[in-house]
């Protein structure tokens, strides 16, 4: 037992994110509009650790890029998509014909 006399386990998670993301391995990731530092920061830093790991990656900022983003590492590869996007109610896109690569 700890010295709080609650018995503690490591944590271990149900499923590894290779499972939870499935196949195949491709990703988008992104953080709310006109993203804060630590907002885009983290969504470029989990890319970098998932490209590592062989996975074909997106990260967007939706709506304003902040001004220190270009010093950040990854930055070459990071989409701008305005905050909001205009279309006729009787288009509806998919995935694959907003995103090119998707």
């Amino acid at each position: 037992m700890s010295e709080n006399g609650h018995d503690t386990l490591p944590y271990i998670p149900p499923m590894s994110l290779k499972e939870a993301l499935g196949q195949p391995r491709r990703v988008v990731l992104t953080a709310h509009i006109d993203p804060d530092p630590d907002a885009l920061g983290s969504a470029m830093g989990l890319a970098h650790v998932l490209r590592q790991q062989g996975w074909n990656t997106l990260t967007v900022c939706v709506g304003n890029v902040p001004s220190f983003a270009p010093t950040l590492a990854g930055f070459e590869e990071l989409e701008q998509f305005p905050a909001r996007i205009e279309m006729p109610r009787t288009q509806s896109p998919s995935c694959a014909q907003a995103i090119p690569w998707w």
